[in-house]
Formats: structure tokens, sequence, C-alpha cells
């Protein structure tokens, strides 16, 4: 559909001869027909970020868009800049799903012209309502796929076939990407899903909003090759990190192991969302994780995380609290080496006899000795669980060169 919105915006702006764009009903853009010659900063801006600028909506808002159920002509503001346009609210069935906006700063626009830009508005509006139910609808079927009882997930799953969304016994992967839940709405992340997103994703890629994280279902080959997963993941991740306003900080994403299974989906999802959580607590292994490839952190992710924190806070404080805040950083490069001392000693930038007093010094504050496997071991999961737990900074930089 979205296809068909740009062709029909195409030809008004053809047919018009002025630059013409699609915005939805918070002013964000969804498609634009060809711009030539000049426009104003408002237009300039709006189809840059796809939005239009927050000083500018103030603008327009007092012009009474908002309220308008036909064209209405908003004058020029030279003190602002703006130019005049005509907005056209592109509505079915009474109800407003987006708006046409034509520059007209020459005023040229004929009656007979506005009323057939109204008359196709009308159509926009009918095309707009399917987009949004349809989106719903399958928003809808994924959030039952991935978190529901069995007979709702057999339910949906039993519907996705039905439409032939996905072909049976296909290959899926379920991908996770995490975001701070207090830097931007539900409703703004929707906003950009299906507005950029829309161009970064494949139309087959199911995709659903939550309060902290987004879902995508992504369709693979018969191989299952994660490719498309991977892709799909960097893409969206990209548009959540330069789109967003404000932007978000951080995006992280978990990728699962393929699924042919729709009603098992939920597995996958649970897989994809432990996946982005050891890449938001493990930088190092992110920004996206896949969890096939995770190794033993598969295990240390599935621990309950009220317990994760204790299990590693005995060894871990006593090593933070002794003062040296190079004895953690130390003691992690040289077990993920493999205990290679010259490795430890590059990765570090330090002399090897700096590395063992360091380690001297932890096994004294931790009453562990790295001669013996088990302690070593124990050194080595409290770090780890510590990190997940967030009991331990983020580290920079990568891995030391015997990993």
């Amino acid at each position: 559909m979205h296809s068909d919105l740009q062709r029909i915006v195409d030809d008004l702006t053809e047919y018009v001869g002025l630059p013409i764009q699609l915005t939805d009903v918070r002013l964000d853009s969804i498609v634009f027909g060809p711009h030539g010659g000049e426009i104003d900063w408002i237009r300039r801006e709006s189809l840059l970020l796809r939005r239009t600028p927050h000083q500018a909506r103030a603008l327009l808002e007092r012009s009474g868009v908002f309220s308008a159920i036909g064209p209405l002509r908003i004058p020029a503001d030279p003190d602002q800049g703006m130019w005049s346009r005509v907005a056209v609210p592109t509505r079915w069935h009474n109800l407003t799903y987006g708006y046409l906006w034509i520059l007209d700063n020459g005023q040229v626009l004929t009656d007979h012209q506005l009323q057939h830009v109204a008359d196709v508005g009308a159509e926009i509006g009918r095309l707009l309502h399917a987009m949004q139910r349809a989106r719903h609808v399958d928003a809808s079927r994924l959030s039952d796929l991935v978190a529901a009882p069995l007979d709702v997930r057999q339910r949906a799953a039993a519907e996705l076939l039905e439409a032939g969304i996905i072909p049976p016994r296909s290959p899926v992967a379920a991908v996770v990407l995490a975001h701070p839940a207090a830097e931007a709405t539900p409703d703004d992340l929707e906003t950009v899903l299906w507005d950029v997103g829309t161009d970064a994703l494949p139309r087959a890629v199911l995709r659903v909003v939550e309060s902290n994280h987004t879902v995508l279902l992504v369709p693979l080959p018969r191989s299952g090759d994660l490719q498309p997963a991977r892709s799909a993941a960097a893409r969206l991740r990209r548009v959540y990190l330069n789109t967003t306003h404000p932007p978000l900080s951080t995006v992280v994403a978990g990728i699962s192991d393929p699924q042919t299974e729709l009603v098992e989906v939920h597995a996958a999802y649970r897989q994809a969302k432990l996946a982005a959580r050891v890449a938001e607590s493990l930088p190092e292994l992110g920004p996206v994780a896949e969890w096939g490839r995770l190794g033993a952190f598969r295990a240390l992710v599935c621990i309950p995380t009220d317990q994760v924190g204790a299990l590693a806070a005995s060894v871990v404080r006593s090593i933070m609290d002794a003062g040296d805040p190079s004895l953690l950083p130390t003691l992690e490069a040289y077990l993920d080496s493999g205990c290679d001392m010259k490795c430890t000693s590059a990765f570090l930038n330090v002399h090897r006899g700096t590395v063992y007093h360091r380690l001297r010094k932890v096994e004294t504050v931790s009453g562990l000795h790295l001669h013996d496997g088990l302690d070593r071991l124990a050194l080595h999961l409290s770090i780890k669980l510590g990190r997940l737990a967030g009991l331990i900074p983020h580290r920079n930089g990568g891995q030391p060169a015997g990993r």
C-alpha cells in the first residue's frame, strides 16, 4: 500500500504542478512527490527529518488544521519564514488519517484542482485506514505468538498461515530491539517503525512495539540462514538511533535461532530477548547479539534476574572494594584470554610484572587462587554474572587477543 500512496501523490503533484507532501495526523511524513525549485524551511526540514519541525507545529495548529474536515488554506507568515499552503485532510468514515500539504505560495491552485485533490484525499484516507487496520491486526497476532497461552498462539498462527503472510513450516527468526523505556513512548516508536521503518524493513517482517522493546518476526530462507534477521536488526537499530526525537541514547538487539513452527515462536522470542539483555550488559558482545553465538552466556542469562546479583556479589564486591580499580579489568582480561599472560599484558598495555602484581592482589582480597580450576571458574562466572546484573560498569574496548 505504501507504493500505492507514493504513486497517488506523484500523480497529484504532476496534476497540480505544486509540491505535495502526505503526512499522518501527527504531521510525520509518509510520502512526498517531486520537489523541484525552492521550498520554505518548514517543508525542507520535514522532508529531511520526515517530521514537521516542532516550532512549525504550533503555527499549523493555530491555523485550525486539526479540526478541519475539508481543504484549509493557511496564509503565509513572513515573520516565521512560512509560505502559504493548503492542507487537505485525508478522511475515511468521518475520521482523519492524514493530511495532504500543498505548497501554494503564489495561490495558483484552482478550485477545480482543489476539488480533485479533495476527492483523491478520500481515497488516500481509505488506504491509510486499511494500512492502520492491517498493521494493528498483524501486530496483535505477533503479540499473541510471543506471549499468549497455547490456545491463543495456535489461533494467531493459523490466521497468519491462512492469510498467506508466512508459508507453512517456513523458518523465521525473532528479533528483539531493546531501548530505554523513558526515552520514547511506544506511540513514538510505532510511528517511526511504520514510517521510516517501512522503507528499512521488508513488508513480510511482522513487527510490534512493547513498552521497552520492539519485536520483529523475520522470514528466513529455507536454509534457515539468519542474514535477513541480522539485516533487519541492524537497519531498524540505525533508524531508531537516527530518527527518533529526541534521539535514543542506546539500542541493542538480540536474534533467536531459526524456528519453523509458528506456534513455538514464543521460545524464539525468549531467546532473542535474553540475547538482547546480554548485548545490553556486555557491549563487547553487541550491539546485536545472536542466541546461537552466545556460548556459556546462554546458561548464565537464564538465571533469574533476582538471583544473578546475589550469586556474583560476594566475589565481585571483595575485588571492587579493594580500592584498586585496575584489579577487576585485569582479572577479566586474564581469564578471557585463557590465562595467557602475554595476551593480557598486550591487551592492557602494561608490563607483565604489573599483571602478576594485580593478580596476586586479587587472590589476597578474594581468598581464591588462580591456580585452582574451580576458583578460576568462580571468579570468571562472578564477573560475567556481575555484568549481567549491572554490578560492574561497562568496559571499553574489545576482547583480549587470546579469546
